[in-house]
């Protein structure tokens, strides 16, 4: 009897998770969707509208609308103004461990900041410099990130495309916060803005 309900609950788990995505949910450009249907993404997150996201309730999709940081908007996240709500507050500052001087060559970039991490560090630095866009990477003991983030030196307003973590899709401006140190968005802002 248990062998039966056991085998019932899979049989309607598998058969909940093959439906097709409905023909809004694809998205018209598929070179910027991250998935097209349910089983793209990683975990329990839901394809929708070409972005795995996690499945939410009323209750938790009425806080979120109401949230600072929303997940992406016309291909980027929400614009922001650098603030010590932008990114940590960890220390990131220059000559950290003999890291090299801010805006000296490194990883064929520019080197931003090292943030010490116990004994080991992570270190911050651009690729892809355009007059007004960079892509920010930071590479050591507590991150992977890769992130595309454009910045308007006359309104001070920045724009994140798109971020990744250790291989992970970010979807909002509050988790990419919590990974990167604001000294580090800090230091990319004076390189783009030459202030």
């Amino acid at each position: 009897m248990k062998i039966n309900f056991a085998l019932l609950i899979i049989l309607a788990l598998i058969s909940g998770c093959s439906k097709e995505p409905s023909q809004q949910a694809v998205p018209t450009t598929t070179a910027t969707a991250q998935c097209m249907k349910d089983t793209d993404c990683k975990g329990d997150r839901i394809c929708e509208v070409g972005i795995c996201t996690a499945p939410q309730s009323n209750a938790t999709l009425t806080a979120s609308n109401n949230s600072l940081a929303i997940g992406p908007k016309n291909g980027g996240l929400e614009e922001f103004k650098l603030s010590s709500e932008s990114g940590t507050d960890a220390q990131c500052v220059e000559g950290v461990k003999d890291a090299p001087a801010f805006g000296s060559s490194f990883n064929g970039g520019v080197f931003l900041c090292r943030e010490p991490i116990e004994i080991y560090w992570n270190n911050w630095y651009a690729l892809n410099i355009t007059q007004n866009s960079l892509e920010i990477h930071g590479e050591g003991k507590t991150t992977a990130f890769n992130g595309h983030l454009a910045i308007d030196c006359n309104t001070g307003t920045n724009t994140w495309n798109n971020a990744t973590n250790m291989e992970e899709q970010l979807t909002s401006n509050k988790d990419i916060a919590e990974i990167v140190p604001i000294e580090a968005l800090k230091k990319a802002s004076q390189h783009i803005c030459k202030i």
